[in-house]
């Protein structure tokens, strides 16, 4: 019995996902990933209290 190798082929990239990847920045994933999950629980967290801040304010500025 022989060991097939893989078959060897390039997909051609979809034009919509070639697209949207031009618009995608790297290493912001790539710094993301190199956090540990703790790092990434904490920095979600700070970003809601600073969502809930803006949301605050916007609703105070309006009521002025």
């Amino acid at each position: 019995m022989s060991t097939a190798e893989p078959a060897n082929f390039e997909v051609e990239p979809d034009p919509v996902v070639r697209a949207y990847l031009a618009g995608v920045d790297r290493t912001l994933i790539a710094k993301n990933l190199a956090l540990t999950p703790e790092q990434r629980l904490l920095q979600l967290m700070a970003l809601q209290r600073a969502a809930a801040e803006l949301q605050r304010a916007g609703r105070e500025a309006r009521t002025r």
